[in-house]
């Protein structure tokens, strides 16, 4: 596990989390933007960084580990943390276990529910015939990978990562993210949480995942991203995932500022 700093230390701190399969450059955006004001902090989850190769393990030891990380660097209050896709459970770990104060959780197409055991191995298998495919350049899975996900200028980052990436690392991320389940009741102070899914054939899961989680925490505030596929807000629409981080960031200081 390594953790990146962008921006002044003694600032608020903003965690920006990515997802299975996804190469932390693509936080480049927010990166740029968001350090000018915030301590920016881009953990590299296990198993995706190709300079230190390693194992994913789990999404709880993923989440104990940058726990450990950042308490010994910044001490227990991190203002926000964005999760994308299989980020968005590490970073309810975060909140959940208690050991952070963290103010605002954003989310964008996080597996908060479980899937069938069924599911979960026909996925497994397809992630890592898709990976085989790429490290053996396929022009086909280039081109799908480029289109569904992976914006181009992101492509060398992308590929580098996959021709590291192992079959058991793999087979934990699709599995450990097959069962988690949010706990219900985690006996943590209210925190305010946002969570952004689309309405395509891939979002099933995180629109299961809003429902759940609107329902054991209430104040949760869930945006549909109408046609949008998963993850596509922050993946393609890095300007509109800026904005809308912006707005969610600022939202209480903004109420302190309004006349009573």
């Amino acid at each position: 596990m390594k953790m990146l700093e962008f921006g002044n230390h003694l600032h608020k701190k903003l965690l920006l989390i990515h997802g299975m399969q996804v190469p932390w450059q693509v936080w480049q955006p927010q990166i740029d933007h968001f350090s000018q004001h915030y301590c920016v902090i881009v953990p590299i989850l296990d198993g995706h960084n190709p300079t230190e190769p390693s194992t994913f393990s789990s999404i709880e030891t993923e989440a104990e580990a940058i726990e450990k990380q950042f308490i010994e660097q910044y001490g227990d209050e991190l203002f926000a943390i964005c999760g994308m896709s299989m980020g968005g459970p590490i970073a309810s770990v975060l909140w959940t276990r208690g050991n952070l104060r963290i103010n605002k959780l954003f989310l964008e197409g996080a597996p908060l529910v479980p899937q069938s055991k069924l599911l979960t191995s026909i996925i497994t298998k397809e992630y890592i015939n898709l990976t085989h495919k790429t490290k053996q350049r396929d022009p086909k899975t280039l081109n799908k990978c480029e289109k569904t996900f992976i914006p181009k200028k992101y492509m060398p980052y992308f590929l580098e990562m996959m021709d590291a990436m192992s079959d058991e690392t793999i087979t934990s991320c699709v599995t450990s993210a097959g069962q988690f389940r949010l706990p219900e009741s985690p006996k943590r102070d209210k925190i305010d949480i946002i969570y952004y899914h689309g309405t395509t054939l891939n979002e099933l899961l995180s629109k299961k995942s809003a429902k759940y989680l609107k329902k054991y925490y209430p104040n949760t505030i869930i945006k549909c991203l109408n046609g949008y596929s998963h993850c596509q807000l922050v993946l393609q629409y890095p300007e509109e995932h800026k904005r809308l981080l912006e707005e969610f960031l600022r939202d209480k200081e903004q109420k302190r500022k309004r006349p009573v």
